[in-house]
This record gives structure tokens, sequence and C-alpha cells, in this order.
């Protein structure tokens, strides 16, 4: 997305990170894996690294169908973002100019028994 994009004020009210999950979804900005860098394909998202679940359904005839249900995943989980950013120095105006390079989605991490909260990890990272 470019800057023009982004202020067109279509997206007053949204999350940093829900503009960012709607235009992953919609296929721009591409975002990757945190650990393979490869390519998160934009349809999946919102169910990437997700647990699933397999669901009974049974028909009206009383036969079982089991279906795999995979969780969503909020945007409104990710509260903070780390922005890694190239600095500048323009010698003739003597100003500071930084060029972002990706942005990181942070999630919050907790130890599985206690639910204590032990830091932050990257989600996935989207090339700016």
């Amino acid at each position: 997305m470019t800057k023009n994009e982004l202020s067109s004020g279509v997206e007053t009210g949204k999350s940093i990170a829900q503009i960012l999950f709607d235009g992953i979804e919609k296929g721009k900005p591409k975002a990757v894996d945190r650990v393979t860098n490869k390519p998160i394909p934009g349809k999946e998202i919102f169910t990437w690294h997700m647990p699933v679940d397999t669901v009974a359904a049974f028909d009206n005839s009383g036969n079982a169908n089991y279906k795999l249900i995979r969780k969503r995943i909020s945007p409104d989980y990710f509260n903070q973002l780390r922005i890694y950013q190239d600095w500048y120095m323009d010698l003739t105006t003597r100003k500071l100019k930084s060029v972002i390079k990706w942005i990181e989605l942070l999630e919050e991490v907790h130890t599985p028994d206690s639910g204590i909260f032990i830091g932050y990890r990257s989600f996935c990272r989207i090339y700016y």
C-alpha cells in the first residue's frame, strides 16, 4: 500500500492491524512467514498457524460427516508493531530521511500452563 492509498479516509476508525490484515487478504501488501520467510497466501492470513479441530456434523438421517474447523485470528489481538527502517543523512540539506523496509505484527506469548505473559514474537513480516 502506498501513502496515498492509506490517506484516502476510507479506513477511518480501523486499527492498523485491521487495515494490514484486510490488505493482505486482498493481495496487497504481501506477508511472509516469520520463520520460513515464505509468502503467506492472502486468503489464509486470518487462519495462519491457528489450531484445527474436527467437528461432527449430522445430517437428517443421523449420519456423521466430519469437518475441519480452523480458528480465525482477530486483528485486535495484535497491539504492537515492529518497524524496521534505514536512516539516511542528506548532507546537502542536512536532513535525515527514513525508509521503511518491513513491518512485523507482534503477538503476545504466554506460558502454556499458567498463562503468564513472557514477551512478544513476530506473527508475520510485511515488506513495505
